[in-house]
């Protein structure tokens, strides 16, 4: 699984400084009652900024540009949960005394946070399932059945490349899974959904 990389100066340093972050599930809980930017649109920013909410009254969407594209309920929720929004095109971000400060191109006023999580999407490389023949979602994630089986022959899969929660725990789990019925096979016949495959087979 790949990231979408923020536009964002001295991007390493962010991170290893824990100013920018990919997963508010692993340590949103570090956040409490901080200054929080999510980067993202439409329903995958509003989805993370809700859950920091849970968090912290102090969350901002700032969506590059980007239209929010919300339903009437969806509106509703970011006003009920008192997300502020930032519509305008985002100029610079940049590191400050040990904070993340947006300027924005509109009037140039600084938004300074103490942490910025990115949720500009991601994407699981997948490409060498999909030649092989393995059935794969609407946001090209591998399908496979309870055994982690795909709808090739001797073929599994496991992690982030798979649909369901994207946690090194469950990766661990989905694993082992499949390396035990790699290894002492399994009776049943693999329901990876090939009936309904939109992968295409390597040619000879």
């Amino acid at each position: 699984m790949v990231d979408e990389q923020p536009a964002v100066p001295d991007l390493d340093q962010a991170v290893g400084r824990g100013l920018l972050r990919y997963c508010p599930v692993c340590d949103g809980f570090e956040a409490i009652g901080r200054h929080v930017a999510v980067m993202g649109y439409g329903a995958t920013g509003l989805t993370e900024a809700l859950f920091l909410r849970t968090y912290t009254s102090h969350v901002t969407l700032l969506t590059f540009r980007q239209p929010m594209q919300l339903t009437s309920v969806q509106q509703r929720q970011l006003r009920e949960a008192g997300i502020r929004v930032i519509e305008d095109p985002v100029r610079e971000v940049a590191i400050a005394d040990d904070r993340i400060q947006a300027l924005t191109m509109r009037d140039g006023a600084p938004h300074v946070f103490d942490v910025l999580y990115s949720a500009l999407g991601t994407s699981p490389r997948s490409e060498l399932a999909r030649q092989l023949g393995a059935t794969q979602d609407e946001k090209s994630c591998i399908v496979v059945d309870q055994h982690q089986r795909t709808c090739v022959e001797d073929v599994y899969a496991a992690g982030d490349v798979v649909q369901g929660l994207d946690q090194i725990s469950v990766a661990i789990g989905q694993a082992a899974i499949a390396a035990l019925l790699s290894t002492i096979g399994s009776n049943e016949a693999p329901d990876g959904g090939c009936n309904q495959s939109t992968g295409t087979p390597i040619e000879e």
